[in-house]
């Protein structure tokens, strides 16, 4: 969640946390959590999602990509973190990758039972 503390200009994640409503809001949501390995989570940090021409592989077998200042997840999971990112906003931002992204990959099964389920229960958001 620190990418949302950067993006709403409210400091740290522990300060957005006392002071921003739009912050607690967004890290309540289910729709923003997925699940990932710990070190992938850690070594994708701040880093911007892209498409990466080569196929070198960081963590095995996982097909996940890393450059300096960049992140590209594997294939299936492209839609979700578009819909995640966009999940809010009217648009997705013209020519972003999520862009590219958020069309050709629709919601799965388990992404529509966040809406429906446990997400309206625990959270009221759906």
């Amino acid at each position: 969640m620190s990418w949302v503390a950067r993006k709403l200009g409210c400091g740290t994640r522990s300060h957005c946390r006392s002071t921003s409503l739009a912050f607690n809001r967004i890290e309540d949501d289910l729709h923003n959590i997925f699940p990932a390995l710990a070190e992938i989570n850690e070594a994708r940090g701040a880093r911007l999602y892209w498409e990466i021409p080569s196929e070198a592989r960081s963590f095995g077998r996982c097909d996940v990509e890393i450059q300096s200042r960049e992140i590209e997840p594997r294939l299936e999971v492209r839609g979700d973190i578009a819909r995640a990112d966009n999940r809010g906003q009217t648009t997705v931002s013209p020519n972003s990758i999520l862009e590219t992204w958020f069309v050709p990959d629709f919601p799965r099964k388990y992404s529509i039972s966040k809406t429906t389920g446990a997400n309206c229960r625990l959270t009221g958001v759906g």
